[in-house]
């Protein structure tokens, strides 16, 4: 996205590489944060550091926050190509100005 960002010709090409990258900049984020959230109980687990109820709350968390993000990414992704097939630019919904 980045690359068809720097590279395209055609503004309305640019506006929709600029949206996508605004969205998939803090998905891939938070996906990521999820996924250590739900590694730290993991690792909290095999360790034996914490009781299992904390371990398990947080791998459950984690995979709980994986699996809404990515039903997520797939909706919204799914939504702007077809916006996009249309001929319209679509903006993500509670996207920051980033790019």
């Amino acid at each position: 996205m980045a690359l068809a960002y720097l590279v395209s010709s055609t503004d309305f090409d640019r506006r929709n590489a600029k949206n996508a990258l605004n969205w998939h900049i803090p998905f891939f984020i938070a996906w990521n944060g999820s996924a250590v959230v739900a590694f730290i109980g993991v690792g909290l687990a095999s360790a034996g550091w914490v009781g299992s109820v904390v371990s398990r709350l947080l791998i459950l968390l984690g995979l709980f926050g994986l699996l809404v993000l990515g039903l997520a990414n797939l909706v919204v992704c799914f939504v702007a190509t077809s916006k996009a097939f249309n001929g319209e630019s679509w903006e993500y919904p509670i996207v920051p100005e980033l790019v």
